[in-house]
């Protein structure tokens, strides 16, 4: 069988064969689009998310969190104000700490304070990988709950530092990760009187204040703030209680 092909059955079937060719190619450019596009939606949503580190409320309430760091020599006072104010705060704890004063942790406990877990180490976890940072907040949730015989599900992040890895653990875990959007910065040294000056103007409804159980002057901060805030007719209470006002 032969195929005559005259000039204008050439032409015809190279136009059909090159808008072949430009509809395979446009699909393909499509396709590869619409795949970079969920890329990076999904890129967007995962470093979107972030710690809780303010509440909107319209009630006038705040929570302080104190991270338990290094020593306890501070605790035991800390509890005796706030016993004395009827005031329940947000102690922040890591795995080494629980570990040696577990009697402090339960007193703590026992008082009706919430207790949030800061993984295994006081170290910045924010950039190391899934695998690491899951390690270390399991290890830290385990020497809390195997100590108090429940459940501990509020997670700060060491040095208020978070990262995808942190967030996607959590979220894996049913973990609410916590922050601040009031640091005194009082591991500085900084003069309670101070402290308030610097952070009495950024107080709203639903603040979350960070303090630090080894900060110098942190007695009179916690004494400062107690009294001033109350003044403004703000009531403190737990993150957990904050964030389900």
């Amino acid at each position: 069988m032969f195929f005559i092909l005259n000039k204008p059955k050439i032409y015809s079937y190279l136009v059909v064969f090159s808008t072949v060719l430009v509809l395979f190619f446009t699909a393909a450019v499509l396709t590869e689009e619409n795949n970079l596009e969920v890329r990076t939606v999904s890129s967007i949503s995962a470093s979107s998310e972030k710690p809780i580190d303010k509440v909107n409320t319209e009630k006038k309430i705040l929570a302080i969190t104190i991270d338990c760091v290094e020593n306890d020599q501070n605790i035991e006072k800390i509890l005796e104000i706030l016993d004395k104010d009827s005031i329940k705060v947000t102690f922040c704890m890591y795995g080494e700490w629980v570990k040696k004063y577990p009697e402090l942790v339960l007193k703590i406990n026992e008082k009706g304070h919430n207790i949030a877990n800061m993984s295994d180490s006081y170290i910045d976890i924010s950039e190391l990988n899934y695998d690491v940072v899951s390690k270390s907040m399991m290890e830290g949730e385990h020497k809390l709950s195997s100590l108090l015989k429940k459940e501990i599900k509020i997670f700060k992040c060491p040095y208020g530092k978070y990262g995808e890895n942190i967030m996607n653990v959590a979220n894996d875990n049913s973990y609410t990760v916590i922050g601040y959007n009031i640091d005194t910065l009082d591991y500085q040294g900084i003069e309670a009187n101070v402290i308030w000056d610097n952070i009495k103007n950024k107080i709203t409804n639903g603040s979350i204040i960070a303090m630090n159980s080894n900060a110098e002057y942190i007695i009179e901060e916690l004494e400062i703030v107690i009294k001033s805030t109350k003044t403004r007719e703000y009531q403190i209470v737990t993150v957990e209680e904050l964030i389900n006002s």
